[in-house]
């Protein structure tokens, strides 16, 4: 129904679930577009001549915007089918709600180019997300940052985001039953950014770009199922050492973690000792007396083995969730025909 128009625009899905859209076509599929007869709220926009730069109007929560040579749409599929965006849209419900707009505007959406695309998965976890963050360690090429209890990595190819979903929800006043979301959620997002996006698709199924009708194929869609899962995996993880006070009957025991902690960080108490037998050996001549040497392995030795230090199992939850969700999208992919 027309070449579409060379225009950035945005399409985010999410694993199982399709969300943000945004969509440009050529003008010659404009003629049967009439904004008052899909939306409300119409806004025309002039420049300072008194020209129209464009019109625009409201469809549930998505903004359609039409410019004198393309039609923009913008929102959240997942909001507009279920009024929020945490439950998750499988391939045939994406498919549907594509065909609903297409129904609504008149014209087919099949050949859209998407330019951006976001993946993303809300996960449950046992803590809260941001206790996560210092076990997320950084990404080849990526500038890790936190802001607002977000964290981010970022270049002008790809983005990541980790972030607290509930927080963010009642953040925005968004509603949804609280038995559904019982517990701790982190959101996991992967945006793929324009010219990244083209060489994925160059390389990988030998096209140009990437359009609605190729992302809605089941070998395409679990494609970026398993890309999302991919990204996660470039980020480094270390496994960090904690002070566990449930551990802890008095005040001294604070310092003996602490001075574990230290221990760990020489790396372990193998380094330890070896540290003072070394120091013993080329020091002869100094004022401490041989127990000293013995009494110091021993203290440290007690402290260690007490193990009222605990190790993070924060990654491994992680790695076990990523993998997981992953598995559960290409099999669901695969069910839907």
């Amino acid at each position: 129904m027309g070449n579409i128009y060379n225009k950035t625009y945005l399409l985010t899905v999410s694993v199982k679930m399709v969300d943000k859209t945004k969509m440009c076509l050529a003008i010659s599929t404009m003629n049967s577009v009439n904004l008052e007869g899909v939306g409300t709220s119409i806004i025309r926009t002039v420049n300072e001549y008194g020209e129209l730069i464009f019109e625009s109007c409201k469809f549930g929560n998505l903004t359609i915007r039409k410019y004198h040579n393309y039609l923009s749409i913008y929102g959240s599929l997942s909001k507009l089918r279920y009024g929020n965006n945490f439950k998750p849209l499988n391939r045939l419900e994406l498919k549907e709600e594509i065909n609903k707009l297409e129904d609504k505007l008149k014209i087919s959406l099949q050949s859209a180019t998407i330019t951006q695309l976001e993946i993303s998965s809300s996960l449950k976890v046992s803590k809260l997300p941001k206790s996560y963050f210092s076990s997320l360690g950084t990404a080849n090429k990526l500038t890790r940052f936190i802001e607002s209890d977000t964290l981010y990595y970022k270049n002008q190819s790809k983005k990541y985001t980790f972030y607290d979903k509930k927080k963010e929800m009642r953040k925005t006043n968004v509603f949804i039953n609280q038995d559904e979301i019982e517990g701790n959620w982190m959101r996991f997002e992967v945006c793929f950014i324009s010219s990244y996006l083209s060489r994925l698709m160059q390389k990988q199924f030998d096209c140009k770009s990437l359009t609605v009708s190729l992302l809605l194929q089941p070998e395409v869609f679990s494609f970026f199922i398993e890309r999302w899962a991919y990204e996660y995996n470039q980020i480094q993880k270390q496994s960090l050492p904690y002070l566990d006070l449930s551990l802890i009957d008095n005040t001294s025991e604070v310092f003996e973690q602490l001075a574990m902690l230290g221990i760990e960080n020489i790396g372990g108490l193998d380094v330890f000792n070896d540290c003072i037998d070394k120091y013993r050996t080329q020091n002869n001549d100094n004022n401490k007396r041989p127990e000293f040497y013995s009494r110091t392995k021993r203290k440290a030795n007690n402290i260690y083995t007490k193990g009222i230090i605990r190790l993070g199992d924060e990654i491994k939850e992680l790695d076990y969730l990523i993998n997981t969700e992953m598995v559960n999208a290409l099999a669901l992919n695969t069910r839907c025909k």
